[in-house]
């Protein structure tokens, strides 16, 4: 758990770090600062060790559907609770109360969540999110912002590798099919853009 989170939260923040990964079954490496990305990338031959790397993804995961962010933030605070819960144990206290004070913080976290929390009403608060997100790229904030103007606030982003230098986006009507990848880079059958493509199915 230590090992996976601790290279998670390397790109926690604006200020984050970025994290090269090697995806074994593509043959080609990703870049990327999203802390489930990360997480899920990790494994390791030691079961106890894998024991709490999966339980970080597990973490992360139910707080990417929940949330859609915040996966980063998962892992450094299960961390942090993991280690107050182990300390706790050593010192002989009572885990059941341990768990019961938990939930009960969870309450007031909640609360204060809800009493501090802004909705995002404009392209321009969403234009300030993702320059956040981007580690500060006035670039890429400027051009979500565009999206969203275009699309009147109601839209799905699904971001796609180009084959030129500047970016752009392209606004699609209609329902998405979610795109599942491939198992196996043997059925890659376009080598130049590493994609499986077929006309007419």
């Amino acid at each position: 758990m230590k090992h996976t989170a601790d290279v998670g939260k390397s790109t926690l923040g604006a200020k984050g770090k970025t994290v090269m990964i090697y995806d074994k079954l593509r043959l080609r490496h990703a870049v990327t600062k999203d802390g489930v990305t990360v997480a899920n990338s990790v494994s390791f031959d030691d079961d106890s060790l894998n024991l709490g790397s999966e339980f970080i993804k597990e973490a992360t995961s139910k707080t990417v559907k929940e949330a859609g962010d915040g996966t980063t933030t998962t892992a450094v605070l299960v961390q942090s609770m993991c280690n107050d819960l182990y300390k706790t144990s050593k010192l002989g206290s009572d885990m059941n109360s341990y768990i019961s004070d938990l939930k009960e913080d969870l309450v007031k976290v909640k609360k204060y969540i809800s009493e501090k929390s802004k909705k995002v009403k404009t392209t321009d608060d969403v234009e300030n999110i993702a320059r956040t997100s981007s580690n500060n790229n006035f670039e890429i904030g400027k051009l979500i912002k565009n999206i969203y103007d275009a699309s009147n606030m109601d839209v799905e982003i699904d971001v796609v590798e180009g084959d030129q230098d500047e970016d752009s986006f392209e606004i699609v009507n209609g329902y998405s099919i979610p795109n599942t990848g491939y198992i196996s880079s043997i059925f890659i059958n376009n080598r130049e853009k590493g994609r499986v493509e077929y006309e007419n199915p």
